[in-house]
């Protein structure tokens, strides 16, 4: 099209800013193309140069949160192609996130609800509200359920102890040190913080106590995001 679009729902799809700058000119009249009942998936070919962004692709199909969700879903692609295939997702398109948002969104949706809860009432979270969200919509895919995840990044959050030695409380302080540090050797990058997560989230399934967690991305594959045995869960899903 060359004009204006709107969806079946009425719900405009493109031309924006023309039309905000007819309402800035004042103009009374004006012969502009307006195509009705734009298809959703047609919205791909249009303007994907550098200037839109996942976000932007996600907010014009009417995706709530679609900026955070565009970032998540970008990052989290990556380390499952991490887990899956042992290497990084290159050249990530607008088109694949906006794709697994859309077959994701009810998780991602949970997710940042756990995220921003874990971030309240804490004097000092170790986790930034996005580093929650996005553990957080990795372990539910992976197939934890909600009670252990949502649990699990409280612990975090808190350093807490649901038994002894656990996982969450060593993650914590390593977490929260890793925020202040000065020395490189105390800091920490994005993907050892979710490899370390997630085996953390492993070994506190089977209450596995531990006076440290860690991974050597020399020797050792990307943790899964998997848990050891659903049957391991009955109980806690059933509590």
């Amino acid at each position: 099209h060359q004009g204006l679009a709107f969806y079946p729902d009425n719900t405009i799809a493109d031309g924006q800013h023309r039309m905000y700058a007819l309402a800035l000119a004042d103009v009374d009249k004006i012969a502009i193309m307006v195509t009705p009942n734009f298809d959703k998936s047609a919205i791909d070919s249009i303007d994907t140069g550098k200037a839109r962004n996942a976000g932007d692709a996600l907010a014009m199909l009417g995706i709530a949160n679609a900026k955070i969700k565009g970032t998540i879903a970008k990052s989290a692609m990556n380390i499952l192609h991490m887990i899956e295939q042992g290497s990084s997702m290159r050249n990530i398109t607008v088109q694949q996130v906006e794709g697994f948002v859309q077959r994701h969104n009810e998780d991602l949706d949970w997710a940042i609800a756990v995220g921003q809860a874990s971030t309240k009432s804490v004097s000092e979270a170790c986790l930034s509200e996005r580093e929650a969200t996005e553990v957080t919509f990795l372990l539910r895919v992976g197939g934890y359920p909600d009670g252990y995840v949502a649990g699990y990044i409280a612990a975090l959050q808190q350093g807490m102890a649901p038994y002894a030695n656990a996982p969450q409380v060593y993650l914590s302080r390593i977490f929260t040190k890793a925020k202040h540090a000065e020395r490189n050797r105390d800091k920490l990058n994005a993907m050892q913080k979710y490899a370390l997560m997630l085996r953390g989230a492993y070994l506190a399934a089977t209450e596995q106590g531990v006076s440290k967690v860690a991974w050597d991305p020399k020797k050792e594959s990307f943790p899964t995001n998997m848990p050891p045995s659903m049957a391991s869960f009955e109980e806690a899903d059933a509590a």
